[in-house]
């Protein structure tokens, strides 16, 4: 192997650093390709590179944010050099470095520079009283620091203002004192109206502190509305504030419904909470809600025809609101959808409206739904249409009507299968669907929705195998004359492999189409006639291509020492010089296996104690290994494998377990509390 090629393995899978000879362990651009890859790379080099000094200051000067610190040699994990080189870069290493060293005030000082969270959360308990650190620390990444302070630090008004000033969020950590203290408060609420909720009770109180909270720009949007409402929940006295009130409603107009029942009735709040959300006007008064004036004059403001859905039909139909409403609609102010009923009754109306907003069409009222002019100006309209809210509920008529069709395809080519009877037997409208379908889509026009003629005529069944991504399914509505088209079966099993299901089985016997269908899938081999499940070259193709193929070859193929040769050859078996115990040897992979299981059922920690005990650099698999072991050995019948072994540990979320058995191989995620079997190799 080469070390281009090692560059090239690790890259596709950084474990696999952990099998290469020691030459490419060692390498610093091997192992820098690995950790491109994996973050955490580094344990998978040899013993000897994690002590090696040299080579780690390389890899941590060419790494943004180095993370090997805990994959090195206890030895350098107490070298101040090192550790003050990944800490510059990465505090978070502290917490893998000797105690001596998170003793070490330039490891901290220097760790404090870059994230000061870290370098106090790691570094030794006296460090949280260096009153110089702590300030420096606070200044790093949102203040986070400041959490690990010492109390009388906390009860500093100067690192107190200080770190409310960058992160307001952490007046929740200052002293009771200093949370009752304005000046601080108030610096604080300022960076975030959220810290007000960690003020004290007396400062939540106070109408200055209130009013900076609810005015605060800093706030995020998205907190905004459960701020205020902690405020008016908090303190029974705002509801009737109404300074504090339609400062709060500017900011949200639902905390109408939190404020006093006069305020409620308060034409200018419930006018300004209208405004800023059309919604909150159903926590006005009932009072409000039939004021006619009052009502005019919120239906003339921006996006005031939002309170048409709060209007008695007797006030719509007064004479004022009528001119109102007859304005706007003349001039297009009001949305379709908020009109009155017998607004929404006037086709000229709903054909005028259509022309640039299909979306209308789901609330124009039924009578209207099979209009044809209607449906054909929605389909062409110059904004989106969705042809299946139209077709779905369109009579036999509209069904039938090719122009109709025709809009709807263009809008989207699987519409077709709307389409009546009669049109998904017209050779133009299926043509036309075929070609506006976008290759590979998933809006492809199928034959499922095509007349049986036309799913016996070559050039719209070939057209739509090329677009669909699931030739096999478009294949299986083939006539059976296409079935047994060499040129049909050639073009859908070349692009899906298992397409070969739904040829005739003519062609299920033919060497050419299916020597196609197993270069694309080797385990299309399932659907070859039997007697091609017995060919030897074809079965030798499958099983090259996916090795779970071998399962669907003739049972003498399975065992056919030809078409294990390439797995088998590969495989030597030699003894262990220092215990006597047999292995096996895939030099093709540079990698031993113990010639038996360890254990019949242990956790996946167990087994990695397991290997350990061993020496010599044994170790449990990675995925990619035993995947590998199992078309080495498990196939050809060597190694006596079988079952469920544990392989390398690679998640947060678990341990992985790799599945052993004559339906295949597989690998899933599990609990390291799971018990399954231990099988070791290590790299030669």
């Amino acid at each position: 192997m080469t070390k281009e090629e090692a560059i090239e393995l690790v890259k596709q899978d950084a474990s696999a650093l952990q099998s290469l000879e020691n030459l490419f362990r060692n390498d610093l651009d091997v192992i820098l390709a690995a950790i491109n890859i994996d973050d955490n790379a580094y344990r998978y080099v040899s013993k000897e590179t994690q002590d090696n000094k040299e080579l780690v200051l390389t890899i941590v000067k060419k790494l943004h944010y180095p993370k090997v610190l805990q994959y090195l040699s206890n030895r350098l994990r107490n070298d101040k050099e090192v550790v003050l080189a990944i800490a510059a870069k990465n505090p978070s290493q502290l917490e893998f470095a000797s105690d001596d060293l998170k003793n070490d005030k330039d490891i901290i000082y220097t760790a404090a520079n870059e994230d000061g969270y870290y370098a106090l959360k790691f570094g030794a308990e006296h460090f949280r009283t260096d009153k110089n650190l702590i300030l420096i620390a606070v200044n790093k990444i949102g203040a986070h620091a400041f959490e690990f302070a010492s109390e009388d630090l906390k009860d500093d008004i100067e690192v107190a203002m200080k770190a409310v000033s960058i992160n307001g969020h952490k007046l929740k950590h200052v002293s009771d004192r200093l949370k009752n203290d304005f000046e601080v408060a108030s610096a604080a609420i300022k960076n975030t109206g959220n810290a007000y909720k960690y003020a004290s009770k007396e400062l939540q109180k106070n109408r200055d502190i209130v009013l900076m909270t609810i005015n605060n720009k800093n706030t995020y949007y998205e907190d905004v509305s459960d701020l205020l409402k902690f405020i008016f929940k908090n303190s029974e006295e705002f509801k009737f504030n109404k300074e504090i009130v339609l400062a709060a409603i500017k900011q949200s107009g639902h905390i109408l419904s939190l404020v006093s029942v006069e305020l409620q009735s308060d034409k200018e709040v419930v006018r300004e909470a209208f405004i800023e959300n059309c919604l909150s006007f159903k926590y006005a008064s009932d009072e409000l809600k039939s004021d006619k004036g009052f009502l005019v004059t919120l239906f003339n403001e921006k996006n005031g025809y939002h309170i048409l859905e709060h209007v008695s039909d007797e006030l719509i139909n007064d004479n004022d609101f009528k001119a109102a409403i007859n304005m706007a609609v003349d001039e297009s102010k009001i949305p379709y959808r908020y009109l009155p009923i017998r607004y929404k009754n006037d086709r000229e109306l709903i054909l005028k409206t259509i022309q640039n907003d299909a979306y209308i069409f789901e609330y124009i009222p039924d009578q209207y739904k099979n209009d044809r002019d209607i449906i054909l100006l929605a389909l062409k309209s110059n904004s989106y249409c969705n042809p299946y809210t139209i077709m779905q509920s369109a009579n036999e008529n509209i069904k039938n009507d090719k122009e109709i069709i025709l809009a709807a395809i263009n809008q989207s080519p699987s519409a077709l299968q709307y389409a009546s009877y009669a049109l998904k037997d017209d050779k133009e409208v299926v043509w036309t669907a075929l070609n506006a379908s976008t290759p590979e889509s998933s809006n492809c026009c199928s034959l499922e929705h095509v007349s049986t003629n036309l799913r016996d005529d070559k050039e719209i069944v070939m057209k739509a195998i090329n677009i669909n991504r699931d030739s096999s399914k478009e294949l299986s509505y083939a006539s059976s004359r296409l079935k047994n088209d060499d040129d049909v079966v050639l073009l859908a099993v070349g692009k899906y492999g298992y397409a070969l299901e739904f040829a005739s089985e003519n062609l299920k016997n033919d060497k050419d189409i299916v020597m196609a269908a197993i270069r694309n899938d080797g385990t299309a081999l399932k659907y070859a006639s039997v007697s091609l499940q017995s060919d030897e070259s074809i079965v030798s193709v499958a099983v090259q291509n996916n090795i779970n193929a071998l399962k669907y070859a003739s049972k003498d193929l399975q065992t056919d020492k030809n078409i294990l040769a390439p797995f088998k050859e590969s495989v030597v078996m030699v003894c262990d010089n220092t215990t006597g115990k047999e292995i096996y040897e895939i030099k093709m992979l540079n990698l031993q296996v113990l010639g038996f299981d360890l254990n019949d059922s242990v956790t996946y920690f167990e087994a990695e104690k397991l290997c350990g005990a061993l020496g010599n650099g044994w170790r449990l698999p990675t995925n990619t290994e035993l995947e590998m072991l199992y078309k080495y050995l498990f196939i050809t019948g060597v190694g006596n494998m079988n079952g469920i072994y544990w392989g390398d540990y690679r998640s947060d979320l678990g341990a992985y377990k790799n599945y052993f058995n004559h339906n295949g191989y597989g690998c899933h995620n599990t609990s390291p509390d799971f018990k399954s079997q231990v099988r070791p190799v290590r790299s030669i």
